[in-house]
């Protein structure tokens, strides 16, 4: 069972083979890798995956762009950067954009692995913590009423 989906966008079809490899035995992840940038947003933004790591530098390209457009559009998405080229000028900027993470290429396959797992770990907490609140707006509701209050359920008791 797939508790989180990641994506990895990334113009070296090898750093993707290296993150996948080092990924691949996570418990309830799913990756895909995608090498073309637009073809990886398109993707973000259709499937709206909890992690999506990204490389800074794309050909044709801003990593930057990509970052807010996919912070803009699936809020929930953790997105951790890679970067071949840090600057702390592009650390600030990307954590501003809505970065979970930024790296510097090569990364640590345990550093990677961490903070995945913690997304990961998070990710589940989320979708618990969504499943939870529907249960209990189900739970607090009665003919299209809703609420929560000693009040209402009095209410609700007597209709």
């Amino acid at each position: 069972m797939s508790v989180a989906s990641l994506v990895i966008i990334d113009d070296d079809p090898r750093a993707i083979e290296l993150l996948q490899e080092a990924l691949e035995d996570q418990d309830g992840l799913s990756i895909t890798g995608i090498t073309d940038p637009d073809a990886g947003i398109l993707h973000v933004l259709k499937t709206r995956p909890e992690i999506v790591i990204l490389d800074l530098v794309l050909p044709g390209a801003d990593g930057l762009n990509l970052l807010e457009r996919i912070s803009h559009s699936t809020p929930m998405t953790d997105t951790i950067l890679l970067t071949g080229n840090y600057s702390p000028e592009s650390a600030v900027e990307a954590i501003r954009k809505g970065a979970s993470d930024y790296l510097t290429k090569p990364v640590s396959v345990k550093e990677i692995r961490k903070i995945v797992a913690r997304l990961v770990d998070e990710a589940a907490k989320r979708s618990r913590a969504i499943q939870l609140e529907g249960e209990l707006v189900g739970a607090s509701s009665f003919q299209g009423m809703v609420g929560r209050s000693p009040a209402i359920y009095d209410v609700f008791r007597r209709i």
